[in-house]
C-alpha cells in the first residue's frame, strides 16, 4: 500500500496483518476505490471510517485510526 494519509490505520493494518483488501471489503468498494479513498484528501467519508473501524479494530478511536499525523496508542488511552 502507498503511504497513506493517515499513518495510524497504515500501522494498524499492518500490525495486525490487514490488507487494502479487507478495508475495501469492509466499505463495499473496489481495490482502487479503497485505495484512492486512503490516499486522496477528502474523499473518505465519516460513515466509511466508522465502518473500517468497526469491523476491523473496534477496540480503537476513529481519532486515533485516521488522524493526519501519527499518534502513539499509549496517548490515547488517556
Amino acid at each position: 500500500m502507498k503511504r497513506s494519509l493517515y499513518p495510524n490505520l497504515e500501522a494498524e493494518l499492518n500490525r495486525y496483518g490487514y490488507s487494502l483488501y479487507d478495508v475495501a471489503s469492509s466499505i463495499g468498494v473496489t481495490l482502487s476505490t479503497a485505495s484512492e479513498k486512503l490516499n486522496k484528501p477528502r474523499r473518505l467519508k465519516l460513515c466509511e471510517s466508522v465502518k473500517i473501524r468497526d469491523d476491523l479494530f473496534p477496540y480503537l478511536t476513529v481519532d486515533y485510526l485516521f488522524a493526519e499525523t501519527p499518534i502513539s496508542q499509549a496517548s490515547q488511552a488517556s
